[in-house]
């Protein structure tokens, strides 16, 4: 048995003196529309050429410098998503991995770069280049 402060026995009575109205609240969900994500990319493929470059370093027995060789491979075209063009620089996305120094040229503006960058992310690969100096030809 539970007893009150005042040594009464305790009992519950539930009272309920009034009821309120319930409160009723204007609640309006919006539904949110799904976010798309755009798939396809808004920048336009691009083919060019590409001349590859297979670099080797050599140690010199005698001196026991490292000299840098570099042979260059069959031309390929690749396709390309330019991100950044300008006079000085030019860096695009592509899946094809290609090493660096290798040798770009864009037909339509017949320009040549070589690759001084490369980032690798997610299977793409972003390329930094420079105005190149050799240029040559492609059939």
């Amino acid at each position: 048995m539970i007893y009150n402060k005042d040594g009464t026995p305790f009992t519950l009575e539930r009272k309920i003196d009034a009821v309120d109205e319930p409160i009723l609240h204007n609640f309006d969900p919006q539904i949110e529309q799904p976010v798309v994500i755009n798939t396809t990319p808004e920048v336009p493929m691009v083919t060019v050429n590409c001349l590859p470059v297979h670099t080797t370093f050599i140690k010199d027995a005698l001196y026991g410098e490292n000299v840098k060789t570099s042979r260059y491979l069959q031309p390929l075209k690749i396709n390309i998503y330019i991100s950044k063009s300008t006079d000085v620089s030019f860096q695009f996305w592509t899946r094809t991995k290609v090493e660096k120094d290798s040798i770009i040229h864009q037909m339509k503006e017949r320009r040549w770069w070589v690759i001084k960058e490369i980032q690798e992310k997610s299977g793409w690969y972003n390329y930094g280049c420079l105005p190149s100096t050799i240029t040559p030809y492609f059939v």
